[in-house]
């Protein structure tokens, strides 16, 4: 088995994304490390995440709750057949 708790079959969390007003096209914010970041932890998160302030302004940009469901559909999915001696 992976390296997870076999317990957890679901989890559940919210997420917040930037959309432009006037075109409705959903907004990323660049970091160098993750190229695009389309998800944000809290409103405040999302407003802040670009170091301009680019998306502070309430008229042009809003900001979307989506509630995020992960499910467990398979723990070791790219395992075939391998035997790990000792286990």
């Amino acid at each position: 088995m992976g390296n997870i708790d076999n317990n957890i079959k679901s989890e559940s969390k919210n997420v917040y994304t930037i959309f432009h007003r006037a075109t409705g096209r959903r907004t990323g914010v660049y970091s160098r490390a993750n190229n695009n970041i389309f998800e944000f932890s809290s409103p405040e998160d999302a407003r802040n995440a670009n170091i301009c302030g680019a998306h502070k302004d309430k008229n042009e940009y809003r900001i979307a709750k989506y509630k995020v469901t992960y499910t467990l559909i398979d723990d070791d999915c790219d395992s075939d057949n391998i035997f790990i001696k000792g286990i």
